[in-house]
């Protein structure tokens, strides 16, 4: 329930409690002598009359909170978030759509085309993330070098326990070399020789991984806007069906009620304006959900943000030993083992680096008293100090959009139009980038309602936690 209905709820209680109080006060001292029963009568009517209208004025309004002024309020937000996208692609409505008209004429130029397109090809691209996402078996898309592109849950779930599987890295960290670039040379040379695509273009083999296990997979061709092949797509074989795999279980909000106590920047930090800030959005995959009961970090990742634009090619990405097993049940979400993070470094030789990545940098993270506190309890043993301002972009959603209910990573983002790839989801790097994309839009929502400086938006994401603290003891 809003929070002004509850309160106008709570005070008209009020209100009527002190009625029926003075009621029965008059009652009792308020008839003169010897005419007390007509007296009672019409106060009794008189009170009665207005608790009834006092009761019926506070359900509609509760009614119109719940069922207009509450909805009416997130549309208002919802068509404010939509006027900061356009505003921040320079387009007003009727721009928008002279733009995308002229797109369809092939008469159109410039950046406004290219969101025009992209954002018309979302949805196909939305569809694609779903269909993969779902699919009985595993698909891996690489390059003709061999990296990967992208991978759906069940190609994760077969290939994690042979290698490390992750958008950029070879194919052959998972599988054995030999199968797949003899497949893919044929398909080549067929190509030049076969006329009919259905027989050029595709291949079946066995594909062994890392661990010796053996697939029967497939192999297609991609070719680009020419026809030229630029890549494959490479089907797995043998996997459970989608609903033996369980889902990721959200992380629970994390409220470090300290967090925002650390020192206060510098004057000159502080007033800086939010789109002159440099920031490092982080995140961390872990062994669990407790660092005080000994989980640790398996991976850690960043990646730089400047001047409204996420730096894709500023980013810190390791894998972590955390000296300890690995259970099954976090392994099912971020796709590490034990094999993964063999010869990885402890996180005491990690984070001295990532300290120096960071520099002067401003923190960020999703639930970012849950990342800290793993940081935090590794960085005292290697003299490491991270006391930088840090931001959390859930409580930065929380106090932009109250009349929300989901404040998760994927919901933020669809919120905000944010691309989570599904096959992306759950690690380190690829939620690094989702939330340091949804930093830069809540930034531009933070400006545009007055909030304009570091010092500004601590303050907001100070008044969060304080609301928690106060719920906490409740």
């Amino acid at each position: 329930m809003p929070r002004r209905a509850t309160l106008a709820i709570a005070v008209a209680g009020l209100a009527l409690a002190a009625l029926v109080v003075a009621v029965l006060w008059l009652l009792d001292n308020g008839a003169p002598d010897g005419a007390p029963g007509a007296v009672n009568v019409t106060l009794l009517v008189t009170a009665g009359s207005v608790l009834g209208v006092a009761i019926v004025c506070t359900l509609l309004w509760a009614f119109l909170a719940l069922k207009v002024f509450h909805p009416l309020l997130a549309t208002v937000r919802e068509a404010a978030l939509g006027r900061a996208a356009m505003a921040e692609a320079g387009l007003d409505p009727l721009a928008r759509d002279i733009a995308a008209l002229a797109g369809h004429l092939g008469a159109a130029r410039g950046t406004a085309t290219a969101l025009e397109t992209a954002r018309a090809a979302d949805p196909t691209r939305r569809r694609l993330e779903a269909i993969l996402r779902d699919l009985s078996e595993g698909v891996v898309v690489c390059n003709r070098e061999h990296q990967v592109l992208l991978y759906n849950r069940v190609a994760l779930w077969l290939l994690s326990g042979a290698g490390e599987v992750g958008l950029g890295r070879r194919l052959f960290e998972a599988a054995e070399e030999g199968q797949v670039r003899d497949a893919l040379e044929t398909l080549l040379e067929t190509r030049e020789l076969e006329a009919d695509a259905a027989v050029r273009d595709t291949a079946s083999l066995t594909c062994t991984l890392r661990d010796g296990t053996r697939l029967d997979a497939r192999m297609a061709l991609i070719g680009d806007a020419s026809g030229e092949p630029e890549g494959y797509v490479l089907t797995l074989a043998g996997a459970a069906a989608t609903d033996e795999l369980p889902a990721p279980a959200p992380r629970p909000e994390f409220y470090d009620f300290d967090l925002f106590s650390r020192p206060a920047p510098s004057a000159a930090t502080g007033a800086t304006p939010l789109r002159d800030l440099t920031f490092v959005v982080f995140d961390t995959e872990t062994t669990g959900l407790r660092p005080a009961q000994g989980d640790g970090m398996v991976a850690l990742a960043a990646v730089r943000v400047r001047g409204g634009r996420v730096l894709s090619g500023e980013t810190y990405e390791t894998l972590i030993d955390p000296e300890r097993p690995i259970p099954a049940s976090a392994t099912r979400i971020h796709g590490i083992t034990d094999a993964t993070v063999a010869g990885a470094p402890p996180a005491e030789a990690v984070l001295p680096a990532f300290r120096r990545f960071v520099g002067d940098a401003v923190l960020v993270a999703h639930n970012a008293a849950f990342d800290m506190a793993f940081v935090s309890r590794k960085a005292a043993a290697c003299d490491t100090r991270f006391d930088m301002p840090v931001l959390d972009t859930l409580l930065l959603s929380v106090a932009l959009h109250d009349h929300a209910t989901d404040h998760t990573l994927d919901g933020i983002a669809a919120r905000l139009d944010v691309a989570l790839p599904p096959e992306r989801r759950h690690t380190a790097l690829g939620d690094a980038l989702a939330t340091a994309h949804v930093l830069v839009r809540l930034v531009d929502l933070l400006i545009a309602r007055g909030t304009s400086t570091l010092e500004e938006a601590l303050a907001i994401s100070a008044r969060q936690t304080e609301l928690r603290r106060q719920q906490a003891q409740f």
